[in-house]
């Protein structure tokens, strides 16, 4: 009885959905059970084969080559670069994106800087330390040097903000605060070369405790004559 009785409501909702537009029809059709078990056997075949196949691809794809030692030692030369700029992306109160890598944020511009030429201090020639005051007197032109390999070679070096009292211009020369690095250390785990010309180096930011980040840095080689360092930034990105 049970059965008739849904026969029955079946054919009167057919019967009431017939003078439905066709667009309407197709939204019904889900309720019709006639080959029902094949269309869905169908559906559940050919939709996973072309995941599958479109995720292959996007993982060949998306997928970094393998690591080049030969250019990881190479990359190792720009160590005051990618330790300085790391350690001005691991102030988030200084720069107002935060950890990203603003070469227009004064603020962050300079601590990069900064960070650089203490890191430098004791290699090239003309840099003078002042006892009394804690600073080096650091020639303008060694400064730019640093903001190119920052910042890539066409960086200009923007004015000080008044917030920024670790360097300051004097003269043809700049004053900028003695530090160190403490128990930090930017180390390169994996390195390799992209298809644009560039080169990429993943470096873990660590203390004698662990890791505090992992960064990916983005070089170029200078095509600058004279340029202090081979490879320069142009760009960085925390990674985790």
């Amino acid at each position: 009885m049970k059965k008739a009785l849904i026969a029955l409501i079946i054919a009167t909702m057919t019967l009431a959905l017939a003078g439905c537009s066709k667009n309407k029809k197709e939204e019904i059709v889900p309720e019709a059970p006639a080959s029902s078990a094949e269309e869905e056997k169908n559906d559940e075949n050919t939709p996973k084969e072309d995941i599958k196949t479109d995720t292959g691809k996007e993982t060949a794809e998306t997928a970094e080559p393998a690591n080049d030692p030969q250019l990881a030692e190479a990359l190792k030369d720009a160590e005051p670069l990618y330790g300085g700029v790391i350690r001005a992306m691991y102030q988030p109160d200084i720069s107002k994106d935060g950890v990203s890598y603003v070469p227009s944020d004064r603020q962050f511009f300079w601590l990069c800087v900064y960070f650089t030429a203490n890191q430098m201090a004791d290699t090239p020639e003309g840099i003078t330390y002042e006892e009394k005051t804690q600073t080096y007197r650091i020639p303008a032109d060694l400064i730019q040097q640093y903001a190119n390999g920052c910042f890539g070679e066409e960086s200009s070096l923007p004015e000080i903000p008044q917030e920024v009292t670790f360097i300051k211009k004097d003269g043809s020369n700049y004053l900028v605060t003695a530090s160190d690095t403490g128990d930090t250390s930017a180390h390169i785990t994996k390195a390799y070369a992209n298809s644009d010309g560039t080169c990429c180096a993943v470096v873990d930011f660590s203390t004698g405790e662990g890791t505090m980040g992992t960064y990916k840095i983005t070089f170029r080689e200078s095509s600058r004559e004279g340029s202090m360092f081979r490879y320069q930034i142009t760009n960085a990105v925390l990674v985790k």
